[in-house]
């Protein structure tokens, strides 16, 4: 090779060492170049508030909830239930009629919410011991007396249903699912009994029956604001208050 070649080689040598160089001092500032970003999402949950007892805001139709009625032992308020005129321990006698209101309530925030009732009603009753049920409610599976819109028990809705998501206060359902439980003037002591006493023995020892009454809230829209087939709110609640199966 003549000198005039190797001085050209040694020159071509030289420019790919600075390219490569280059290359090198590209590549390494490129990697220092980042970029870090955060959403830090925050999240509330859906909820399906129940009357707080001590702060319980207004009951029905808006009137005040006295301070006695706060006291579940009074059988009055407990959680979504309110009875304003329950009286402990009513006296069950022939033809008296016993005020029993059951109303339903959501507190401030709550989710649209289907709304049921079951009333359980365990005395021996021979359709003697029933009530009627409001405007506003109808009966989903329930022990009807004839024709006469008279229940003995079962499970009701509240058509409307419940919606307490832009309020700022207590959300009732308008009438109570029914106002008094009637007692027939022909019921006698044996329809009072437990239907779990098989041998009554009338002498006011035996263990008397009750009208329990439970209520189920159900949230009526999914994720998607679509609303939730009834068919499964149904179910829902009939699992929750061990109806069948």
């Amino acid at each position: 090779m003549n000198t005039k070649k190797q001085k050209t080689a040694k020159r071509s040598l030289a420019v790919i060492a600075v390219l490569l160089v280059c290359a090198m001092a590209i590549g390494g500032t490129v990697a220092w170049l980042t970029s870090t970003s955060t959403l830090d999402n925050k999240f509330t949950v859906g909820l399906i508030k129940p009357i707080d007892p001590d702060k319980p805001g207004p009951g029905p139709e808006n009137k005040p909830i006295p301070e006695e009625d706060k006291n579940s032992e009074n059988g009055k308020l407990n959680g979504n239930l309110y009875e304003p005129h329950w009286v402990k321990d009513s006296k069950l006698m022939p033809g008296v009629e016993i005020a029993k209101d059951p109303y339903v309530g959501v507190g401030a925030g709550s989710e649209k919410s289907y709304v049921y009732i079951y009333v359980k009603n365990s005395m021996k009753n021979n359709d003697h011991i029933y009530f009627t049920i409001n405007e506003g409610w109808e009966a989903v599976e329930a022990q009807q007396i004839g024709s006469t819109g008279n229940y003995t028990g079962g499970l009701f809705k509240y058509t409307a249903g419940l919606d307490g998501s832009e309020q700022t206060n207590n959300t009732w359902t308008t009438k109570a699912l029914f106002d008094k439980v009637v007692v027939s003037e022909d019921a006698n002591a044996a329809d009072f009994i437990d239907t779990g006493v098989e041998h009554p023995k009338l002498d006011g020892t035996d263990t008397l029956g009750t009208i329990k009454v439970q209520s189920f809230v159900h949230q009526m829209n999914d994720a998607n604001g679509d609303a939730i087939a009834e068919d499964t709110v149904i179910s829902a609640a009939k699992t929750a208050f061990g109806i069948g199966g």
